[in-house]
This record gives structure tokens, C-alpha cells and sequence, in this order.
């Protein structure tokens, strides 16, 4: 997503949304009434409201960037 505006627009229907600079607050929780995950890339969470996620149930996981890389690499020796 580009900036906040362009998140809030799709938060209507997401079950899960994954941020890595974009806050996730009160005004956006109040635009996802589906919303079950919020998704870090990061393990920085400093952009997201943890009591305002807590509060409606919406778990909060973190990936550490990078995680998919170490995956790629042993993926590339295990199938040698």
C-alpha cells in the first residue's frame, strides 16, 4: 500500500493485513470489521495499536525479514 488513505480502503473486507511502516490504529481497526490477523514484516510493532488489536481479539504476529531468504537457501539444499 502506498500511504494510510489506500490501507483504510481496504480494510473492509480483510480478514488479515500485512504492514510493514503503515500504522495499524483505532481508525483503521474501525474500518475492518473482519480483520482476525495483523501481520509485521519486522519484528518492530511500534506502528500498531497492540491494546486496540488485544481489545477486539486480533492477533498480532511479527516475521523477521529475513526469514523468507533463510527459507529459499534451504530449500536449495534439501532438494539437491
Amino acid at each position: 500500500m502506498a500511504d494510510q488513505a489506500a490501507l483504510r480502503a481496504q480494510l473492509p473486507d480483510a480478514d488479515a493485513v500485512f504492514v510493514e511502516s503503515l500504522e495499524i490504529g483505532a481508525a483503521e481497526l474501525a474500518c475492518a470489521p473482519r480483520l482476525k490477523v495483523v501481520q509485521q514484516f519486522g519484528t518492530q510493532t511500534d506502528n500498531i495499536d497492540l491494546a486496540a488489536c488485544r481489545a477486539r481479539g486480533i492477533e498480532v504476529l511479527t516475521v523477521r525479514r529475513r526469514s523468507n531468504t533463510n527459507v529459499a537457501r534451504s530449500e536449495e539444499h534439501t532438494s539437491e
